[in-house]
């Protein structure tokens, strides 16, 4: 039923597919973001002091503990947390055609910069959770029921 909502075409379908199942998207190349590296681009789009704790939470993904707080050792809900408190819940209502396009500038991008600025821009367009699954996307770590 949510295919037969959302996709109307098989384009459609293959453009929702692409990104439930991210792993098996051969047609996007890689991002060439891992956490640690992805933590450095949200820090840096948000224009964050690395010595911040938002910062080190980020850095410090894995790391239990009174500063990282319970989603420690899952980068996306760490991450998730740090974006809810500076970029809120409200939402532009950014499409799937247009998540995918950002996607594919992510993984054209050629340099860490590049790379930021277009983790920015998606930054702007959605709101925290919208952000936690696109990480998961990203990392091709999508895990429903969190």
């Amino acid at each position: 039923k949510f295919l037969d909502a959302f996709c109307r075409k098989p384009q459609d379908n293959f453009a929702a597919m692409r990104l439930i199942l991210p792993g098996l998207d051969r047609e996007r190349g890689s991002y060439g973001l891992k956490e640690h590296v992805l933590a450095t681009c949200l820090i840096d789009a948000l224009a964050m002091s690395r010595d911040s704790d938002d910062a080190r939470r980020l850095l410090n993904w894995r790391k239990g503990g009174p500063k990282t707080g319970s989603n420690a050792g899952n980068f996306s809900l760490v991450a998730a947390e740090v974006l809810q408190r500076r970029q809120g819940m409200a939402s532009a209502g950014l499409t799937i055609k247009e998540l995918n396009e950002f996607l594919d500038h992510l993984a054209s991008g050629e340099n860490r910069a590049e790379k930021t600025s277009i983790l920015s821009d998606l930054i702007r367009k959605t709101n925290a959770q919208e952000m936690k699954w696109i990480i998961m996307i990203i990392l091709k770590d999508l895990k429903f029921g969190n």
